[in-house]
């Protein structure tokens, strides 16, 4: 009769079954690693890292030897998502950028990486579309989100302190699956390179947070970085 119980075949629980594992596996393919590189921008890293932390299931920063207390400050946090490693900056994002990579590795992580300098902070909003997108995009072949970029202007003296935003017709490949042999290679814009990435271009946002005072001293770094590298190759 239409509203009688009715007991669950064996079918029907191995059935279930199945498709608990699936679910099981696509979460798993769904974990987000966070991956960020910085040098005493402590500034910029400490209005940000919390806001993350809830999102991701963890944080690996790269510190490239700061001396304004950056390592002190994320270790004092005493978050168990965040690892925090020191390797020296040599003037080589590409070379920094490997290190987070190789710690990765050394984990047999698999699962999916969200990069970022300290100055690009992703939105909550965005960082709560990410792990449903993934689930969407993963099962259609794609391995990597573009994500569009807002280029914001902040305060000289607190980075939290917006004071003119503008969306960027521009999007960048910051967030993708993790293969054992990607590598970046090339300054000072690094390129992804080992298994192919098929790219999906995104409607999420991530914004680049610079001060006018900022934007100068990093274009100058770029500039020298750049140049440098060319004349080493001569």
């Amino acid at each position: 009769n239409i509203g009688m119980y009715q007991p669950e075949t064996e079918f029907n629980i191995i059935e279930k079954q199945k498709e608990q594992k699936e679910k099981d596996s696509l979460q798993q393919k769904q974990k987000l690693v966070y991956c960020m590189m910085g040098t005493d921008r402590l500034f910029e890293i400490k209005p940000y890292i919390e806001t993350v932390l809830p999102y991701i299931d963890k944080f690996i920063f790269i510190d490239g030897g700061s001396e304004d207390g950056t390592v002190k400050y994320l270790k004092s946090l005493g978050n168990e998502k965040l690892e925090v490693f020191v390797y020296q900056w040599q003037d080589r994002f590409s070379g920094q950028r490997n290190n987070y990579l190789t710690k990765l590795k050394e984990e047999n992580y698999d699962g999916w990486v969200i990069i970022s300098d300290s100055d690009e902070h992703y939105p909550v909003e965005s960082l709560k579309q990410l792990r449903e997108l993934i689930s969407q995009i993963e099962p259609k072949g794609y391995s990597g989100i573009q994500v569009q970029v807002i280029d914001v202007t902040v305060d000289d003296d607190d980075f939290s302190k917006v004071i003119d935003s503008n969306k960027n017709n521009y999007w960048k490949s910051l967030v993708f699956k993790y293969y054992s042999d990607l590598r970046y290679e090339g300054e000072p814009h690094e390129t992804l390179i080992g298994t192919p990435i098929r790219w999906f271009k995104s409607d999420i946002v991530y914004e680049h947070r610079r001060s006018k005072l900022h934007i100068w001293k990093r274009a100058t770094e770029n500039w020298f970085i750049s140049n440098s590298n060319r004349y080493s190759e001569r």
